[in-house]
Formats: structure tokens, C-alpha cells, sequence
């Protein structure tokens, strides 16, 4: 089951593959866009600038006219 972040509209989830989306509910991967760089034999987080794009890539998906109505699962 997904992990319900904002109640009724954001949504996240571990999948192995992205589910089509249906009329109401938009499904979205980051694994392709966001690649973390080790700095050095490393495996912490996104860097800060990964992370400033991924909040904007949230916040174009909850605000946008075209996902209007519809819950978000990331």
C-alpha cells in the first residue's frame, strides 16, 4: 500500500515498475531523471541540487492545471 503524504492528493509508494495512470490518479518515477553521483565510494543521499528538482518536479505535479483533481503517487 502506499504511504499517504498529503492526505487525498500526494501519495508515495516502492514499486518495481510505474502503473499507467487512470482517470484520477497519476503515477511518476524519479529512478531515470535523478541519478545520484557518489562523491567517493559512497551511497548517501541526493545531492542539494537534486533535491531542489525534485521538489520542483512535486510541486509542477500537485499545482498543475493538467493533474487538477488528481492524486499523485510517487
Amino acid at each position: 500500500g502506499a504511504i499517504e503524504l498529503i492526505p487525498g492528493k500526494f501519495y508515495w509508494t516502492s514499486r518495481s515498475s510505474i502503473p499507467p495512470d487512470s482517470k484520477d490518479t497519476h503515477y511518476f518515477s524519479t529512478d531515470d531523471r535523478l541519478i545520484y553521483e557518489p562523491f567517493f565510494s559512497d551511497f548517501g543521499p541526493l545531492n542539494l541540487s537534486l533535491l531542489y528538482r525534485y521538489c520542483q518536479l512535486v510541486r509542477e505535479k500537485l499545482y498543475g492545471a493538467e493533474m487538477r483533481g488528481k492524486k499523485i503517487v510517487h
